[in-house]
């Protein structure tokens, strides 16, 4: 799983993020959205959420 990019919504509240990976084999990602969704929800104090795109597999 790489990360393929991110997007920031901030023109109007709630505030958000849209983060897309990139999935090269099928596996369990569960685990990355608990860390990473708590990891930035409290670094970045005006964010209200997160979203995760995992994209398709080929």
């Amino acid at each position: 799983m790489n990360l393929e990019g991110f997007e920031l919504k901030t023109k109007e509240e709630p505030y958000g993020i849209n983060i897309i990976y990139n999935l090269e084999i099928e596996q369990d990602y569960e685990e990355t959205v608990i860390y990473n969704g708590t990891f930035l929800l409290s670094l970045i104090q005006n964010a209200d959420w997160i979203n995760f795109n995992f994209g398709e597999l080929e």
